[in-house]
């Protein structure tokens, strides 16, 4: 018995143009520690309209066949949240997030 598997390598990228993040598309989702590192806390984020530098490590990005106009990126990152100005429960909530983000890219 033969079996054949097949793979499209096929690269697809989005047109060229000027993209905006697409809020209801988006989300932002953290968890870090609390209690001095015991328990668990996860949530998700608002996306503001605060610029600031911050290396991702891209997990995935796709342009799915027949919507050129727009893409999906997951990424991820470890920051500090007090370089963001969230100071609030010092010692009770853990100091540093991981930070998931799906950002949904739309042509305009």
């Amino acid at each position: 018995m033969t079996t054949t598997t097949t793979t499209d390598d096929t690269v697809q990228v989005p047109r060229t143009g000027r993209y905006t993040i697409d809020n209801q598309g988006s989300t932002i989702t953290f968890r870090s520690r609390r209690l001095f590192g015991l328990a668990p806390v996860h949530g998700t984020m608002a996306m503001r309209d605060v610029a600031r530098p911050v290396s991702l490590a891209i997990e995935r990005s796709t342009v799915q066949p027949g919507t050129p106009n727009s893409f999906l990126i997951c990424a991820t990152t470890r920051i500090d949240r007090t370089d963001y100005g969230l100071t609030a429960a010092k010692g009770m909530a853990g100091r540093h997030l991981h930070v998931s983000l799906r950002i949904l890219g739309v042509r305009r």
